[in-house]
């Protein structure tokens, strides 16, 4: 543990800072905060290190978020997500998409949040054809009545200008809500 002063920081506090500096997009926070993580030694754990990426993300520098990431000794399912989905929402959804497919052959076992990121990226880029192949797998792997990833399909299927697709969603009518109509309107 490093103290300062009266304070002791361990893994879980730096988590909890981090994620609290997530919306301040602060870059230069960002980066007193990842020196502090490297100072106390705590660089190495697994939740600080997903967390610095996603801080990292939200304040816009990609470069760095992706940095820690290849730095990173072990990787879970959480430190993919963040890295994934950090890339789409800074307009590197081609990136995004091709670690996506890495991810396939890793040994961290995607969920349904991966695939949340997947269509996320594959919506930046207008990919119709990597859309279209996600609701299999999604299927397969039993994620296939989630809400979001249905809307996160009309969103990607309406970006495409492929309406029709929609029909094949299995969105009731009664679990329509304001996600699924914004995807729709959009």
């Amino acid at each position: 543990m490093m103290g300062s002063g009266c304070f002791e920081f361990d893994h879980a506090s730096l988590t909890i800072i981090l994620s609290a500096c997530d919306g301040l997009g602060f870059l230069g926070l960002n980066k007193m905060m990842h020196g502090l993580v490297v100072l106390s030694g705590m660089v190495r754990e697994i939740s600080v290190g997903n967390a610095l990426i996603t801080s990292y993300f939200r304040c816009g520098c990609a470069n760095s978020g992706r940095q820690v990431f290849d730095e990173m000794d072990v990787s879970n399912v959480i430190s993919w997500i963040a890295l994934i989905s950090g890339l789409a929402q800074n307009e590197f959804c081609e990136e995004s998409l091709d670690l996506f497919v890495k991810m396939q052959g890793a040994v961290v076992m995607p969920n349904y949040l991966t695939y949340l990121s997947a269509l996320l990226a594959c919506s930046g880029i207008k990919a119709l054809v990597e859309a279209r192949q996600i609701p299999g797998i999604v299927w397969k792997l039993g994620f296939h009545s989630d809400l979001y990833i249905e809307s996160a399909l009309m969103d990607v299927y309406s970006k495409c200008d492929i309406l029709t697709c929609i029909d094949g969603l299995n969105i009731e009518i009664v679990e329509l809500c304001l996600v699924s109509n914004a995807a729709i309107v959009e």
